[in-house]
């Protein structure tokens, strides 16, 4: 519901209008009459000579943001902590008897998010743990809690289903909506409101409805913008944070982008904000003044997306979702892993096995297919080897959704990427991270059977329909497969992410049939499987 304090010349869907609030519509409809434009920019009303007409032409598209969505939750589970600087992601630091910290065994983690009290001191996301305990030696440290942070996410997106079918998740905390076509059934809410102001008004007024119902229902904060396309929308979503709620209505969207920073536009990071400095752009001023011609010739793609977007072009719908061009997985090790070793190579194969298994999971969840395979290996001095291959005819499978296919690739392209493709500087320092990527996905699979593998291939798709039911009840750990077991003896030895869940008890099952091509098909299940 709008703050009435901030919103006098609206009536609330539960008041009748007041004389306060007549006078303050005479106010509005005057100022807006004494303005060359007959507009007024700034909080998203539009008022247009007194003429009724809307400023909402076209689409209407919000972009709302869970405000430091894990440390927020941290902080609802457990109110003792609200207040503090909360950290989510590496563990508080390790501090020697008289009190100061031992750095050296503040480990590899990250900074997954912090709350604002943590950024007061400087924390940011992605920082590494080292740096986090140096600025913030004193703050809440929790782990992160992916099962938790999945489900509170997915109770958001419900609420927001409340308002409008059409919504784009592009994160476990954001989202897109097209509101597009809703002012009839906002002014449903406020029958009301002024006719004349709420023309111009709805979009704001149905974001502010959609933030209180967020707030009410899962007792968490959302900062939400609207505007015609999404990159209007995610700059105002992020103009006032934390709840924030700013609406740019389409002629007021080169106003606002030209008192922002050239920083703040999306797609502008720091390498590409250097550049157009060189190039004299200084501000996103400097852009818009050009002619939409010359913003193509001088910036290409960039300045035709930023010179558009901030004239208020429509956006797409964000149920238009592009498909996926590939899928990635990566661990980085608490300590090097030596190349030289036999059990460091087994411990690297167990974890790509491992992460083998979380992206064939994701394929299978959004019914993909991959035709490549990359492997990535990272030294401990950052050096890097990425090592690619398709899933051609030479190797029987064309494209596949299988960790089972997908893993004597892989363990070929680790072999041939230490043997041949590193050097000797690299493996005597040793690998700091491996990861898997897979690539060429289409919504097709394209494989050429051998024969009588037929019902090798339906018995091998069967077991993995069941594990992908029970992982997807119980989360991602509730199973492993056989040549995983030796990563997961030794979790200790990863640095701890969102997906890792907790380390419980297992219970080994029977072998399932069809399995040819995993090394050691034994699936092992979780003990309160057992009592589901």
């Amino acid at each position: 519901m709008p703050d009435p304090d901030t919103q006098p010349d609206l009536a609330s869907p539960a008041q009748q209008p007041t004389q306060a609030d007549a006078d303050a519509r005479s106010r509005h409809r005057a100022d807006a009459r004494s303005t060359d434009r007959g507009a007024r920019v700034g909080d998203g009303v539009r008022t247009v000579g007194g003429t009724g007409e809307s400023a909402w032409g076209g689409r209407v598209i919000a972009h709302l943001d869970l405000d430091c969505f894990f440390a927020q939750v941290e902080e609802l589970d457990d109110p003792a902590i609200r207040g503090k600087p909360v950290i989510v992601g590496p563990p508080a630091p390790t501090r020697f008897p008289n009190g100061r910290i031992d750095f050296s065994r503040s480990g590899r983690g990250i900074v997954c998010t912090s709350n604002y009290a943590a950024r007061a001191f400087g924390v940011r996301t992605a920082m590494p743990a080292t740096q986090a305990h140096r600025l913030c030696p004193d703050g809440v440290y929790r782990p992160c809690r992916g099962e938790r942070y999945r489900e509170l996410s997915r109770e958001v997106f419900a609420v927001c289903e409340d308002f409008t079918p059409r919504i784009r998740p592009v994160g476990i905390d954001e989202c897109y909506l097209d509101f597009s076509g809703l002012a009839r059934w906002t002014r449903g809410r406020y029958p009301d409101a002024d006719p004349e102001v709420f023309a111009h008004d709805w979009p704001r007024l149905l974001a502010s409805d959609l933030r209180d119902a967020i707030e009410s229902r899962t007792g968490l904060t959302a900062s939400i913008g609207v505007g015609p396309n999404r990159f209007i929308a995610k700059l105002a979503s992020d103009y006032d944070k934390p709840r924030g709620l700013k609406a740019v209505a389409p002629r007021d969207c080169s106003a606002f982008v030209r008192g922002l920073k050239l920083g703040d536009l999306r797609g502008v990071g720091p390498k590409t904000r250097e550049r157009l400095e060189r190039l004299g752009f200084r501000t996103p001023s400097d852009i818009l003044d050009l002619t939409r011609q010359s913003a193509c010739e001088r910036l290409g793609d960039l300045g035709r997306s930023i010179w558009d977007a901030s004239h208020g072009k429509d956006g797409d719908l964000p149920d238009e979702r592009e498909q996926r061009k590939s899928i990635s997985r990566d661990r980085t090790f608490a300590e090097n892993i030596s190349c030289s070793s036999g059990d460091g190579r087994r411990e690297m194969l167990a974890t790509l096995s491992r992460l083998s298994a979380k992206a064939t999971y994701s394929l299978r969840k959004e019914c993909l297919f991959a035709s490549s395979v990359s492997v990535r290996v990272r030294f401990a001095d950052f050096s890097q080897i990425q090592h690619d291959r398709s899933l051609g005819a030479e190797d029987g499978i064309g494209s596949t959704d299988q960790d089972a296919d997908i893993m004597p690739v892989v363990e070929r392209l680790l072999e041939e990427t230490l043997t041949r493709r590193a050097s000797q500087k690299q493996l005597r320092h040793g690998v700091r991270l491996v990861g898997v990527k897979l690539g060429g996905l289409s919504a097709l699979r394209q494989r050429q059977l051998r024969l009588g593998e037929e019902e090798q291939v339906d018995q091998r798709a069967s077991v993995y329909k069941v594990a992908d039911e029970i992982r997807r009840r119980l989360g991602f750990d509730a199973l492993s497969i056989g040549r995983s077991i030796e990563s997961d003896a030794k979790r200790s030895r990863h640095v701890p992410t969102q997906h890792d869940a907790s380390d419980r008890g297992k219970q080994q099952v029977n072998s399932p049939q069809g399995m040819d091509g995993v090394d050691d098909p034994e699936l092992w299940l979780r003990r309160d499987l057992s009592d589901d």
